[in-house]
């Protein structure tokens, strides 16, 4: 079975784009939270993991939020990891989370919620930024390469 772009059957499309969801909401749940953990520890952040708070439109928890952004994430690392040419596999995993996600995180979400860019004050802690994603997205990319075929893009 050829599971390339759109020469695959819808039932194909649908598993593809599951395997890449389930592979970042998984990759967030775990590699994102536990790096932030470890930020903690070490004093760089004061982020709260997993954490239950109530976040608009929906209320729903903001883990459930980061989890479910982290599956629509991890649908596009599965399109562009299998595009990525002759570039390596782990590079690329990383280096997409250190642009793609945090980019957006910077810029993009701030002028939807009218918060500051980049996040502002104070700036040490966004440098560390970066670590949560390029762990979430090395993740996703392993569990990615442990899924079976029709689950990924080839």
């Amino acid at each position: 079975m050829v599971v390339h772009g759109s020469t695959a059957a819808p039932s194909d499309r649908l598993s593809i784009i599951a395997g890449g969801f389930i592979a970042g909401a998984i990759g967030v749940a775990v590699g994102h939270q536990a790096t932030w953990f470890l930020l903690n520890l070490l004093g760089a952040a004061h982020y709260v993991i997993f954490s239950m708070k109530p976040v608009p439109p929906f209320g729903v928890p903001q883990i459930a939020s980061h989890m479910f952004w982290g599956g629509m994430w991890g649908i596009v690392l599965a399109w562009a990891l299998a595009r990525r040419g002759a570039m390596n596999y782990w590079l690329f995993a990383g280096l997409f989370g250190l642009v793609a996600p945090t980019l957006v995180g910077w810029i993009v979400v701030p002028l939807i919620k009218s918060t500051p860019l980049f996040g502002g004050p104070p700036w040490h802690v966004q440098m560390v930024r970066p670590l949560p994603n390029i762990a979430f997205t090395l993740l996703a990319a392993l569990i990615l390469r442990l899924l079976p075929a029709r689950f990924v893009w080839r």
